[in-house]
């Protein structure tokens, strides 16, 4: 049983394209995460109230986003209001950072033949979270790709982010060279240069690093 849906993502904060999908977000009392990505680009996911509750007092980003930018469309109990008092940040968000950079390295170690639709998209989830965690450090929400930009003071990180259905792979690759450059983390080179102790990795980290490695190793 749903008992709140909420907007989020583009569509709540208002910088949506035309073409950015509609995500909602389901919470209910069951046990299950039940995810529907809709033809018409209407996105469903569910989550259970206690693992939105454990994950957002756990500092979850995905869960900042929930409380900084979440829109109630239903909530006869004030779920929202209860997640979003629940909040509290990780004392470090370097392991996100560590994560999102790895798969940045991995889903470009393959070169341009390799780089399809679902490996780009794997690659912009990397470049935003890199940037999103990096401003989560500083206790700064920041989402839009405009404020990512302003954040990281990359330039030219704006357009990159919101014409990423068509971005090309060099493109994606000088932006990437830069982000691990603004960060000072691990060199760009050395991930690269040894992919598969990087698959290995992020294979170990679970979540969307595993779920990288496996769509790179199986692609």
């Amino acid at each position: 049983m749903i008992i709140a849906i909420f907007l989020y993502g583009s569509r709540a904060r208002r910088d949506a394209l035309q073409t950015s999908d509609t995500d909602l977000l389901g919470i209910s009392r069951s046990e299950k995460i039940t995810r529907i990505n809709g033809e018409s680009g209407i996105n469903l996911h569910t989550y259970p109230l206690s693992w939105m509750l454990k994950n957002s007092a756990g500092g979850n980003l995905f869960l900042l986003h929930v409380a900084q930018e979440a829109i109630s469309l239903y909530d006869p109990d004030n779920v929202l209001t209860t997640i979003k008092e629940n909040f509290r940040y990780k004392s470090s968000y370097d392991g996100d950072i560590e994560a999102a950079t790895r798969i940045i390295a991995a889903t470009l170690s393959f070169g341009r033949e390799s780089f399809d639709d679902v490996i780009r998209s794997r690659y912009f989830w990397g470049l935003r979270t890199a940037i999103i965690a990096a401003a989560a450090n500083e206790r700064m929400p920041i989402f839009s790709a405009r404020l990512l930009e302003e954040f990281s003071g990359i330039k030219g990180l704006n357009n990159h982010i919101t014409g990423r259905e068509k971005a090309a792979f060099e493109d994606c690759e000088f932006f990437g060279k830069l982000v691990f450059s603004w960060l000072s983390v691990i060199p760009f080179d050395t991930l690269r240069n040894d992919p598969s102790v990087n698959l290995k990795a992020l294979t170990r980290m679970g979540g969307m690093a595993a779920s990288t490695a496996g769509n790179i190793i199986y692609r």
